[in-house]
């Protein structure tokens, strides 16, 4: 409270002067007591000892306690005392700032959270209050009576908060309205003042020790604030720098690429990001070469052939799955019998009974059930039929069949439906 002794100072010299009603004693400044009975009877303490009277006042009248702190020392609309200025200050400081419900219970219960929150933003924080006065004073740093606080922060901007999504925020570990990061630098210098408490007690050798760990936790908060200062500079916390690590699924081979060129990421940004998307394209392009040299060997030339042959591949890997999925369902929990087979299978299925000998010795064959048969035979006969007999309606209705089954089954099938006379010459 080092910047309320000027006012302190002013008030004794202009502040209303108190006289002892028995001695003529100045007790402004001091404690005394005033008389519940008389109008305007302050005495000393000497003289109430002594029992001083006067003919208007009597040492059998109640009286008041006033302390030496229970005058106006601002002037200000608010009437508060110092003594309440004292309280006041006494409560930030043990509290901290913001805790108004506990700083108000401390001043007193005439003084709202509200009012006492008001009364120090009016009375010490503006620009022409009085920490700014004192700190102009001391460290030559005015802030004008005319100053406003969007002039402050046009002097003083705020850096702008960086616009990350939350999975970015979780992939960096960092908090950007908080502008923090999960492991700070030194994160464990605020264990070097946790339990340093400064009491009355102390003598002078362990007030130098406290003081020495919270001068070195300070260094390191600036340390830690220098690095930040370096980061947001040099836009170092951006989402594109997590362009690969945001992803739900990525390779193994980002992952190692990534911590191997992780050191260059804070030199240069922009550049860092053009790598990284060369190689990430570089791999795309890479896997899609491997995808048009399988395609090759498979004897695909057209682009619109390797639909078909995807088609076919899932239906070959479903139909194998099917198989597997069949065979262990109907799997006989008893010793000694045998498990079913493929033709067993498709007994199983719905319609076997209406084919023929020859049509389930196919199915069996080529691995379809009775249900996936007659399907793919109606879709077959509806094309060939619909555009009448010719190479082209059985091109088109082994597409269908490809389409669902495979191409090697569609080709078993047109052979099928031929050798049987099905189809018109």
């Amino acid at each position: 409270m080092e910047f309320l002794m000027p006012y302190l100072g002013r008030l004794s010299a202009h502040a209303e002067r108190r006289h002892c009603a028995m001695c003529g004693k100045d007790l402004t400044l001091r404690v005394r007591l005033e008389c519940n009975e008389c109008s305007d009877c302050e005495v000393c303490l000497q003289c109430v000892a002594k029992g001083e009277e006067t003919s208007e006042h009597s040492r059998t009248h109640s009286y008041k306690v006033v302390d030496k702190n229970h005058f106006k020392l601002l002037d200000e609309g608010d009437q508060w005392l110092a003594v309440e200025e004292e309280l006041l200050l006494e409560a930030i400081e043990y509290y901290g700032l913001g805790n108004w419900n506990e700083i108000a219970q401390h001043v007193g219960d005439n003084r709202s959270s509200k009012e006492v929150e008001q009364h120090f933003n009016s009375v010490y924080l503006q620009p022409d209050g009085i920490i700014s006065q004192y700190t102009a004073q001391h460290e030559g740093q005015a802030l004008s009576g005319e100053t406003s606080w969007e002039d402050l922060l046009k002097t003083n901007p705020v850096p702008p908060v960086n616009t990350l999504r939350p999975d970015q925020e979780l992939a960096m570990n960092y908090s950007q309205y908080r502008d923090e990061f999960e492991t700070e630098f030194s994160n464990e210098a605020e264990d070097l003042i946790a339990g340093v408490e400064f009491t009355s007690e102390d003598d002078s050798l362990e007030k130098s020790v406290k003081l020495a760990q919270v001068e070195i936790y300070m260094n390191k908060v600036k340390e830690r604030n220098e690095r930040k200062r370096i980061v947001h500079k040099n836009k170092l916390i951006t989402g594109q720098h997590v362009y690969i690590s945001s992803k739900k699924r990525h390779l193994q081979e980002e992952k190692d690429f990534r911590q191997q060129h992780k050191v260059i990421s804070r030199l240069n940004p922009e550049q860092y990001d053009n790598y990284l998307h060369s190689f990430v394209k570089e791999r795309t392009l890479k896997q899609k070469i491997r995808e048009l040299s399988k395609y090759r060997k498979n004897g695909l030339t057209q682009l619109s052939e390797v639909k078909e042959f995807e088609n076919a591949k899932k239906l070959r890997e479903q139909i194998k799955t099917d198989k597997s999925n069949s065979g262990k369902s109907h799997k006989s929990p008893m010793k000694g019998l045998s498990q079913p087979n493929s033709s067993d299978i498709l007994r199983m299925r719905y319609n076997y009974e209406l084919l023929s000998s020859i049509e389930k010795e196919l199915c069996t064959d080529i691995g379809i059930s009775s249900s996936q048969y007659n399907t793919a035979k109606l879709k077959y006969f509806l094309a060939y039929n619909r555009e009448g007999p010719s190479e082209r309606s059985r091109e088109r209705g082994r597409e269908l069949v490809a389409n669902d089954l495979g191409i090697e089954q569609a080709i078993r099938l047109d052979e099928f439906f031929e050798k049987c006379g099905w189809l018109y010459k």
